[in-house]
């Protein structure tokens, strides 16, 4: 979109490393390695909001934005509230500052202005979109006709937008609303307050209550052939190759939602609406050359 200008800086490295050991066995690696920083370096906006461009739209109770282009700042950052616990009594609400709404059991905000009160000004980035640092490792071995093969990657201090979290009055809630609050001490997290049909503290509110380490390894693709002699075909086919493989196979993360492998434009990356995730898939095959 033309809405201003970014850079890119950072550094990519390539490391290969070939071995045949004897006459019958083969190994080939490849290692990337990538570290960037996006940063937007000036807008195009007019108006009273020419600093900034908000988007990545989405439904949670209401219609809310989590994202910024802002200079100085990653493309697409998520921008809302920070937390720190839950309200416990009375007395915890009287002496925070001023939160419009709140009771026992609702999320506590920060006051990251320092005004004595919590709206729209307590703002701030509450997590980044883009990665600290990408590995990707491809693997061959050969072995007298045997073929494997697997390639790997990992992306590392991303962060996740759950935004596919309903919380109106009847929606389907996550399992996880058993452990809300329920009184004080239950629980001081604030991804659990308390259960309200009318919310009057919008703890549905963008925050960091919301943001999950997207951090993941995944096995993207692992295949096993096997090429039957020449010597066996030469008369039929130059070759016949039996091959497997699983696509998907296998992805390692901490990350509560579906696959932690968000795309999108530089509004939505990062931003999981719930996206149906990436089907694993056996694959099994012949390849004939004549």
């Amino acid at each position: 979109q033309n809405i201003g200008n970014t850079k890119t800086s950072g550094v990519e490295v390539t490391l290969s490393y070939n071995e045949k050991i004897g006459k019958s066995f083969a190994i080939s690696n490849k290692f990337n390695f990538s570290a960037a920083k996006n940063q937007v370096i000036s807008t195009d906006g007019t108006g009273p909001t020419a600093a900034f461009f908000s988007g990545g739209g989405f439904f949670n109770g209401q219609p809310q934005t989590v994202t910024r282009f802002q200079s100085g700042f990653t493309p697409g950052y998520f921008y809302g509230y920070k937390t720190n616990g839950l309200f416990q009594s009375a007395a915890e609400i009287a002496a925070a500052p001023t939160q419009a709404g709140a009771q026992p059991g609702d999320i506590r905000f920060v006051d990251t202005n320092g005004d004595g009160k919590i709206d729209a000004n307590d703002q701030v980035q509450i997590g980044d979109p883009f990665p600290s640092f990408t590995l990707g490792w491809n693997l061959n071995l050969n072995f007298k006709g045997i073929e494997f093969s697997a390639f790997t990657y990992a992306s590392v201090g991303n962060n996740i937008y759950r935004a596919y979290e309903r919380n109106g009055n009847f929606t389907n809630k996550f399992r996880g609303v058993l452990a809300r609050w329920t009184g004080p001490g239950t629980t001081n997290d604030a991804r659990d307050p308390r259960y309200s049909f009318n919310d009057p503290n919008s703890n549905i509110r963008v925050s960091d209550r919301y943001i999950e380490d997207g951090s993941f390894v995944k096995i993207k693709n692992i295949q096993l052939g096997y090429t039957i002699p020449a010597s066996l075909t030469k008369n039929i086919f130059k070759s016949i190759r039996i091959y497997g493989e699983v696509r998907n196979a296998y992805t390692f993360t901490k990350y509560s939602g579906y696959d932690p492998e968000i795309s999108g434009g530089v509004f939505d990356s990062g931003i999981d609406r719930g996206a149906y995730p990436q089907a694993r898939v056996y694959a099994f095959g012949l390849d004939f050359r004549l």
